[in-house]
């Protein structure tokens, strides 16, 4: 049987940046015996140091997702989740995780294509310029998706007004001119 070093040495190979798979490799012993040195030794591989576990009723939780430590109201409720009856997620990861979700199944790209089309066409709207997407009852409203309807092919990014005002003239040139024209002449007047 190999000997094992201790913890502490295990964890400075881990902090100086050695994955567990090579720590393991290189005393000749299992990931999972590596693995299980760590978590006895209250040392997370997530963080930096040993796990600091928070007290159940202090108001507290950790979100699973980014890892930050955040009070319970930042938290959804959920009937589904254990112990305190919050998510594991806080409400702006799950945002996050929702906006990815939806902007893949509805259109078929992600999140990081979406950025990359955004930045192409200048940061803001293609037709109005803007830059966000304005608020709405105090909340930020996101730029939208811009899309024919027919094809499903995406045209670009839109803030929301005027993805709306393409929406209401159903996509249809025609309408758009005749209200272009319609507004030349109201200013002519």
């Amino acid at each position: 049987m190999a000997n094992i070093p201790e913890t502490s040495v295990l964890w400075e190979r881990y902090q100086s940046g050695k994955t567990m798979r090579e720590i393991a490799a290189e005393f000749k012993i299992d990931r999972k015996t590596v693995a299980r040195r760590f978590n006895l030794a209250g040392y997370s591989v997530r963080s930096s140091g040993p796990s600091q576990r928070l007290p159940v009723g202090s108001g507290l939780r950790r979100c699973s997702n980014c890892h930050q430590v955040k009070p319970l109201e930042e938290f959804g409720r959920s009937s589904r989740a254990y112990g305190q009856g919050r998510d594991y997620r806080c409400t702006i990861c799950l945002r996050e995780r929702s906006r990815r979700r939806n902007i893949k199944t509805c259109y078929g790209i992600t999140l990081e294509q979406f950025n990359q089309i955004l930045s192409a066409q200048g940061g803001g709207c293609l037709i109005c310029h803007s830059i966000d997407g304005g608020t709405r009852h105090g909340r930020k409203k996101r730029m939208a998706v811009d899309h024919c309807h027919k094809t499903g092919k995406i045209r670009g990014i839109l803030c929301p007004r005027c993805n709306l005002a393409i929406g209401l003239f159903r996509e249809h040139p025609g309408s758009l001119q005749r209200a272009f024209l319609y507004l030349q002449n109201k200013r002519l007047r």
